[in-house]
């Protein structure tokens, strides 16, 4: 019952204070610093193919240099430089083009749940083919380099019996001047919404009512599983026509600016999907575009992405054991019981039954519960006790967030002592380190 008591005190708390996942050790996540993307788009010449490299890059990727000029109204600045190139099957260079950094920045770096980013894209128009990418990144103030040289990209040829759609993009936001791509390298953001944007070879003056069906399934082991985690029919898609898109200059985001095309050359439409009710999973989407008596099928592999991950829910098995505080022995055991698909999912079933809001996949309470976790294994480790989330202070830290007040005495006889005082719960925690080893015993619970 006491336990009982604690989590429900927990979930309420994080909740008005407000102040998943891959293999053990891995949890699913792509590069921490690095996405990109290629897509094949519609050109206005018919004779050419439009390729769109996108790019999102973790702005500590680029070693911050402290300002000197008092005209430069930043702390720090941060310099490198961005290059994409399209190499064809002989070997050739086609097209290629070089992107400055320099950005300043408040600060020399930013915690993991507050990621700055960098972001922009290059845009080339070359003959119908098929291209190796080359995307570098370097650093200019040291040998900082990420590179790439792995991937290819189809241009089309749209016209003439050709290709009869794009590569299918996921956007943030809905129809208007600017539309923000999501931007990871062709994947979506946990818990966030979106839409597939496509673009068509302008279709003829009578197109006829536009619908759309979609189906998402889990991609395990390569192989889809049989059951649909979304699927939906949306009918009278909106097909826009008249415009295209370019990129928007935005270093902080990507943007498509919708412009009038006088070549009326494409079409365009953007499928709503419910993308925030899906975990942390690796997808495949199945898409079925008819426009009048034609039809259009898409399938695009995806996986969704938390880069702001807190560290300790990245491995099963210790976010499973980090519930000791939360949970008991019993269900702790019966949680971390099955193989590793099962115990994934049984984590995902213990926080499900904690979401207040249960119309996205993010949970505000887990989340606050692990940013927790992490906060103590970093703080209050020790050489005796490397992991901090194990301590007395940890378990307080974990159970009731961040005191109201602390007081510390740091006697050289009797001992260090450190009290917790939370006004909210008229609660104080003393805590005492007789061997002055950084080693805190809770010795005393009281009220204030």
């Amino acid at each position: 019952m006491k336990r009982l008591t604690i989590l429900l005190f927990l979930v309420t708390a994080i909740a008005t204070q407000m102040d998943a996942q891959g293999r053990r050790g891995d949890r699913g996540q792509l590069h921490p610093f690095v996405f990109f993307e290629a897509v094949n788009l519609v050109s206005p010449d018919s004779s050419l193919s439009r390729v769109d490299i996108h790019y999102r890059i973790d702005m500590d990727f680029f070693v911050p240099v402290k300002n000197s000029d008092p005209q430069f109204p930043w702390a720090f600045q941060r310099k490198g430089e961005i290059l994409a190139e399209l190499v064809d099957s002989d070997g050739m260079t086609r097209e290629r083009e070089t992107q400055e950094v320099d950005r300043g920045d408040h600060s020399s770096e930013h915690p993991p749940d507050e990621r700055q980013w960098h972001q922009g894209s290059f845009s080339f128009e070359v003959p119908p083919g098929t291209y190796t990418i080359l995307f570098d990144v370097d650093d200019q103030e040291s040998t900082r380099r990420f590179t790439d040289k792995s991937r290819r990209i189809t241009a089309a040829r749209f016209r003439d019996g050709g290709a009869t759609n794009s590569t299918a993009i996921f956007v943030r936001s809905l129809p208007g001047q600017r539309l923000t791509l999501q931007n990871f390298g062709g994947n979506v953001r946990f818990g966030s919404p979106g839409s597939v944007l496509l673009q068509i070879p302008a279709p003829g003056e009578s197109t006829g009512n536009v619908t759309a069906e979609y189906t998402i399934r889990v991609v395990r082991d390569e192989k889809e599983e049989p059951e649909p985690v979304l699927t939906g029919v949306l009918s009278d898609v909106p097909l826009q026509k008249g415009v295209t898109f370019q990129p928007a200059e935005n270093q902080t985001s990507l943007t498509y600016e919708v412009v009038e095309d006088s070549s009326g050359s494409s079409a365009w439409l953007l499928v709503p999907l419910p993308l925030q009710r899906l975990p942390l999973r690796l997808f495949r989407l199945s898409l079925v575009v008819r426009i009048g008596d034609d039809e259009i099928q898409v399938r695009k592999p995806f996986r969704t992405v938390w880069p702001e991950m807190p560290q300790s829910l990245r491995d099963v098995d210790y976010a499973l054991e980090a519930l000791r505080y939360i949970a008991t022995e019993d269900v702790t055991d019966s949680l971390m019981s099955g193989d590793f698909e099962t115990r994934r999912d049984n984590l995902d079933a213990f926080w499900k039954s904690k979401d207040q809001s249960q119309e996205t996949a993010y949970n505000e309470v887990m989340t606050q519960y692990y940013r927790r976790v992490d906060h103590t294994r970093r703080t209050f480790g020790t050489l005796r006790r490397p992991n901090g989330f194990r301590s007395d202070r940890g378990r307080i830290y974990v159970l009731y967030g961040r005191p109201t007040s602390t007081e510390r005495s740091l006697d050289p006889e009797k001992g260090f002592k450190e009290v917790w005082m939370y006004a909210r719960l008229d609660k104080k925690f003393t805590f005492a380190d007789p061997g002055k080893s950084g080693d805190y015993i809770l010795v005393s619970t009281s009220t204030l």
